[in-house]
């Protein structure tokens, strides 16, 4: 028996607003033009996440969105089981050659430089996105 699916917007729910498609030059395939959907979503419940991920969707602040090129599957984005996960030789020589860097987890905290680095990250990587950089967007 096959699984049920439901639609993108049974899965979002009524907390949503469809942002439509948006092209542009794809940032992969030279000469290719990539489209993405998106929606605007301000309430998603963890296993709806999960089943967006699953279906190709990335979030960006309140913006879940993924690739929607016609006749194109290239980039889709892959999900590593990190369980399972193997270093290659050349990730084992990137680990062995940061051995000095050291990393603090602590509870998440928003501060002016982060939303500064996110602002710019923004404008770098999706300038032409319909991305919120507002501090709430970091939320």
């Amino acid at each position: 028996m096959g699984s049920h699916r439901l639609s993108i917007e049974a899965l979002i729910g009524p907390h949503s607003v469809p942002l439509g498609a948006h092209s542009h030059d794809c940032s992969y395939l030279p000469d290719r033009i990539a489209t993405e959907e998106a929606w605007l979503v301000w309430q998603l419940s963890p296993a709806a996440y999960h089943e967006l991920m699953d279906r190709g969707f990335r979030r960006s602040g309140n913006i879940i969105y993924r690739t929607a090129c016609e006749g194109c599957r290239k980039c889709v984005p892959i999900r590593v089981r990190t369980a399972d996960f193997k270093p290659s030789k050349s990730q084992r020589r990137v680990l062995n050659r940061n051995t000095d860097v050291i990393m603090y987890v602590h509870e998440p905290e928003l501060t002016r430089e982060k939303h500064d680095v996110y602002r710019r990250y923004l404008q770098a990587q999706h300038d032409k996105s319909p991305q919120g950089d507002d501090i709430e967007s970091m939320r």
